[in-house]
């Protein structure tokens, strides 16, 4: 869909159809940040990049249970030639707590 935050951020900006001083007000970053975003000069800040994503319909709000992790996760890699992101991901959720 989209290939880059410069793109998520641009079709964000595009969609709420506010002018970039305001779509910056909004989302309480400067618009000149936000012009270097859009242009890929700077990277945006990842709450902002989330934020985007969810005016686009990317992300969801609504909070997933442990059960279906464990579940879409046995799914989802599972294979024997997947160990390795498995213990990516083992690693990565027991370096969290």
């Amino acid at each position: 869909m989209f290939s880059s935050p410069a793109e998520i951020i641009k079709n964000a900006w595009i969609k709420s159809g506010l002018t970039q001083a305001q779509f910056s007000m909004e989302n309480g970053i400067k618009q000149y940040n936000l012009s270097k975003y859009i242009h890929n000069k700077a990277a945006p800040p990842e709450h902002f990049l989330m934020r985007c994503m969810h005016i686009l319909g990317m992300v969801n709000d609504r909070d997933v249970t442990p059960e279906e992790l464990s579940e879409l996760i046995k799914r989802k890699i599972s294979r024997p030639d997947q160990a390795n992101i498995r213990r990516a991901v083992y690693d990565l959720l027991h370096n969290v707590a």
